[in-house]
C-alpha cells in the first residue's frame, strides 16, 4: 500500500505531504482546490508525462516521493525483476523534473528511466478516472481485463502462447538465411554468381590500381616529361656543370702542388662531387631512354583503372572492402547452393512450432471462455446493485487476439459493443463494477479513482460507496470525490484547500478527524446548519465537542 506521498513545486503546491491508511482513503474539497494537482502528482510518480509548466511559479524543478509497503513477496520479486534493484518490505519511488526539461528517476535510491520508474509503479499503484472509461470503450483493451480476472494461471497461458508465437516467427525468419521460397532462393543464387564471377574475373590486386595511376599520369604527360629530362640534361653540358668541374680540378691540382695539406681534402670532395653528378647524369640518360608512349597502352590503363572504379562503386570503397565483400558472397552462395537439408529441417521445426502455437491457443481461449463463464453473473450483479436493474453483460469474440464486451442497460434491448451503446453515466458505473469483480485478483495494489463517481448522486452516491468498501478489503483506495455518501464512508477522510497569503496562493492538504470530517461531510451536502456554524470558513471555530 502507499504509506507516504510527498510533492514539492507542483502547480499550486508548494511542498506537502501525505500519510495515507489502509482501507478507504477519500479526498474532497471545493472545486478548483487543487484535488486534480494531487492526481496529476500520482501520475507523475508513475512515470507519465508531465507538462513543465506545471512546475511552481519561481521554482527550478518539481519533485514526488511515494513510500511503498510492500508486503507481497511476488510484488517485491516483480519489481527487483523489473528494476534491476532489490525490493523488501518498503520501497521508494522517487521522480525529479527540471525547469529546463531534464530530470532523474530513483527506485530505493537506484537512478532509473521513466519507462522502469511506470513499469515497477504500475506494481503497486493504478489509477482509475474518466480515461479509463475511455480505455473501455476499445475492444483491443476487453481482453486485458478478462485475462486479469482470470488471474495468475489465464496470463501464464497467455505468456505461453506469445512466447509461441514469437518463437514461430524466429523460426520462420530462418528461412531468409536461405533465401525464403524457392523462387526468391533462386534470385539469389543468381545475383550472388553475378557478382562473384565479376569480382573474380577482375583479377583485383591491392597494389595495382596505383601503379596504373602512376602509368597514366606518365603517359598523359609525356611529352613535359620528355622536355624536363632532356632540359636536365643538357644542364650538365650546355649550363656549364661539366666545364666548371674541370676549371675546379685544374685550379685545385694548382693548389695542390703550392699548398696540399689544406687542398688534398677539398680534391677529394670535388672528385666524390664529380662522381655523384655523373651518377645523377647517368640515371636521367637511362630515364629518359626508357620513356616511350603507346596509344593502346594508355588506352588499356585506362580501361583497367575504369574497372577499378566500377567494383568500387558496386561493392566497397577500396580493393580491400571488394576482396571482404568477395568472401562474404561466397560464404552466402555456399549456403544457399548446401541449404536445401537445412531448409527442409526449418519447414519440420515451423510445422512442430505451428502445432504447438495451435494448442496453446486453444489452451487460451478455452482458459479465457472459463474466465468469462465465471465473471459475467458477478458482474452483472454488481451493475444491477448500482441501479441498471435490467443491465445484460456478455463476453463474445473471444479468440487469441480480441475479445469484446457488449452491454445493455434497459430491458428489451439486446447488448451491443459498449462504444455503441453505453452512457456517461453508465459508464462510470461500469467501470466501478468491473473494478469490484477485478479487485480480488490483485490483492496488494493501491487503486487510486479519480472522480469515478461523476454524474451520479443520491442513492447511487451510497451504491458506488458500498462497492468502494468491498474493494478496499482487499485493497488500499484513494478516492478523489465530490459525493458525500462515499466521503462518509471514507476509513481516512482528507480535505484539499486553496489559500491565499502574502499575494500568492497555494494547495494544502490536511487529515480530517472527528467533528472536522462530520463538518466537511455537512458542506458537501450543503447543509444549512453548516452555513450558519462556519459561515464561509473551514474549519469552524472553535469545533463543536460532538464525535463523528
Amino acid at each position: 500500500m502507499l504509506k507516504k506521498l510527498h510533492i514539492q513545486n507542483i502547480a499550486l503546491i508548494d511542498e506537502l505531504d501525505i500519510e495515507f491508511g489502509n482501507g478507504l482513503n477519500v479526498l474532497t474539497g471545493e472545486t478548483g482546490a487543487g484535488k486534480s494537482i494531487i492526481v496529476g502528482s500520482f501520475n507523475f510518480i508513475l512515470g507519465g508525462k508531465f507538462d513543465r509548466n506545471l512546475i511552481r511559479t519561481g521554482s527550478d524543478f518539481a519533485r514526488v516521493d511515494a513510500v511503498f509497503n510492500v508486503k507481497s513477496e511476488a510484488q517485491r520479486q516483480e519489481i527487483t525483476n523489473i528494476s534491476g534493484v532489490s525490493a523488501g518490505d518498503e520501497v521508494i519511488m522517487s521522480r525529479t523534473l527540471k525547469i529546463n526539461g531534464s530530470g532523474e528517476c530513483r527506485i530505493n535510491g537506484a537512478i532509473t528511466s521513466a519507462q522502469i520508474l511506470r513499469d515497477a509503479a504500475s506494481v503497486l499503484i493504478s489509477i482509475h478516472g474518466q480515461t479509463d472509461t475511455e480505455i473501455l470503450l476499445k475492444p483491443k483493451t476487453h481482453a486485458n481485463f478478462l485475462d486479469t480476472y482470470g488471474g495468475k494461471t489465464l496470463i501464464d497461458i497467455r505468456d505461453k502462447y506469445l512466447k509461441a508465437v514469437q518463437q514461430l516467427r524466429e523460426i520462420s525468419s530462418k528461412l531468409n538465411t536461405f533465401g525464403g521460397t524457392d523462387t526468391e532462393r533462386k534470385r539469389m543464387l543468381d545475383m550472388y554468381e553475378f557478382q562473384i564471377k565479376e569480382i573474380e574475373n577482375a583479377k583485383l590486386k591491392p597494389e595495382e590500381e596505383q601503379q596504373l595511376l602512376e602509368r597514366r599520369t606518365q603517359m598523359q604527360n609525356f611529352e613535359k616529361l620528355t622536355a624536363a629530362y632532356r632540359r636536365a640534361i643538357s644542364a650538365f653540358h650546355e649550363g656549364g656543370i661539366e666545364t666548371g668541374f674541370k676549371e675546379l680540378s685544374a685550379a685545385i691540382s694548382q693548389i695542390e702542388t703550392i699548398d696540399p695539406k689544406n687542398a688534398n681534402t677539398i680534391a677529394e670532395r670535388i672528385r666524390a662531387a664529380k662522381i655523384e653528378v655523373d651518377d645523377i647524369v647517368g640515371e636521367l640518360r637511362s630515364q629518359h631512354s626508357g620513356l616511350e608512349f603507346n596509344e593502346s597502352e594508355l588506352k588499356e590503363v585506362t580501361e583497367r583503372l575504369e574497372e577499378y572504379k566500377n567494383l568500387k562503386r558496386k561493392y566497397g570503397a577500396t580493393v580491400q572492402d571488394i576482396l571482404k565483400f568477395l568472401e562474404k558472397t561466397r560464404a552466402n552462395y555456399e549456403s544457399l547452393t548446401m541449404g536445401e537439408f537445412a531448409m527442409k529441417k526449418i519447414n519440420e521445426e515451423i510445422i512442430a512450432q505451428k502445432k504447438i502455437v495451435e494448442t496453446t491457443a486453444s489452451e487460451l481461449v478455452g482458459a479465457r471462455h472459463h474466465a468469462a463463464d465465471d465473471m459475467t453473473p458477478k458482474l452483472v450483479t454488481h451493475l444491477r446493485d448500482l441501479g441498471m436493474p435490467h443491465a445484460q453483460f456478455e463476453i463474445t469474440d473471444i479468440g487469441v487476439d480480441n475479445v469484446t464486451f457488449l452491454f445493455s442497460a434497459n430491458q428489451g434491448v439486446a447488448p451491443k459493443p459498449l462504444y455503441s451503446i453505453i452512457s456517461g453515466g453508465e459508464m462510470s458505473r461500469f467501470a466501478l463494477a468491473l473494478k469490484v469483480v477485478l479487485s480480488g485478483k490483485s490483492d496488494g495494489i493501491t487503486l487510486v479513482f479519480d472522480e469515478i463517481d461523476s454524474g451520479v448522486s443520491g442513492i447511487m452516491g451510497h451504491k458506488i460507496a458500498e462497492k468502494m468498501l468491498a474493494i478496499s478489503k482487499h485493497n488500499q483506495i484513494i478516492c478523489v470525490t465530490h459525493l458525500a455518501q462515499i466521503a462518509s464512508q471514507g476509513h481516512h477522510h482528507f480535505h484539499i484547500a486553496k489559500n491565499e497569503a502574502n499575494g500568492t496562493t497555494k494547495t494544502s492538504m490536511r487529515k480530517l478527524e472527528g467533528t472536522e470530517a462530520k463538518i466537511e461531510i455537512e458542506r458537501m451536502l450543503g447543509g444549512a446548519d453548516f452555513v450558519k456554524k462556519v459561515s464561509g470558513a473551514f474549519p469552524p471555530e472553535p469545533p463543536p465537542t460532538y464525535a463523528r
